[in-house]
C-alpha cells in the first residue's frame, strides 16, 4: 500500500483513518509536505500554463470572442477564437517559456490554413501580456 502518510497538496486533501482501513478522513490542516505522486501535482507548469490559457479565455471573451481551449495541449493552438466572422488562433506562454521557431512555424501555417490570425500570448513575470502576431489573414483581426 502507498505511503499512509498525511497528504497537503492541493491534489490530496484526504488521508486514511488508520493503517488498516481504506475509509478516508478529510485533512483538517495543510502541514506535511505532500508525498503524493500526482502528475498534475508534480506538474506545476501544466497547471500554471492551464491558467494563463484560461486567463487568456477570459480576456478574449470579455472582448466578445466566442472561445474554445485545446485541452492537454500539445499542439501548435491552445485557444481558439472566433468574432464577426474572423477567426484567431492563440498559442498560450508564460513565464521563461518560450516558442520555439518550429512552434511558431506550425502556428503560423495553422493560422494561414484556416484564414486566421495567429498570435503568441506571453504572460510575462506578474501576469504582464505581451501579443506577438505571427500570422495575419487577409482582412484579419486588427
Amino acid at each position: 500500500m502507498a505511503s499512509m502518510a498525511k497528504t497537503a497538496c492541493s491534489v490530496h486533501m484526504f488521508s486514511p483513518i488508520s493503517p488498516n482501513t481504506s475509509q478516508l478522513q478529510p485533512v483538517v490542516r495543510k502541514q506535511n509536505p505532500c508525498t503524493c505522486r500526482s502528475w498534475l501535482h508534480l506538474n506545476s507548469n501544466y497547471v500554471k500554463g492551464r491558467s494563463r490559457e484560461y486567463q487568456a479565455m477570459s480576456k478574449l471573451k470579455k472582448e466578445g470572442w466566442m472561445v474554445s481551449r485545446s485541452a492537454a495541449s500539445h499542439g501548435a493552438v491552445d485557444v481558439f477564437a472566433a468574432k464577426d466572422g474572423k477567426v484567431l488562433l492563440v498559442q498560450v506562454k508564460s513565464g521563461r517559456a518560450r516558442a520555439t521557431k518550429e512552434e511558431l512555424g506550425v502556428l503560423a501555417e495553422w493560422g494561414k490554413n484556416a484564414n486566421g490570425d495567429a498570435e503568441v500570448w506571453h504572460y510575462k513575470g506578474r501576469g504582464e501580456l505581451v501579443r506577438r502576431r505571427v500570422y495575419a489573414a487577409r482582412g484579419g483581426v486588427s
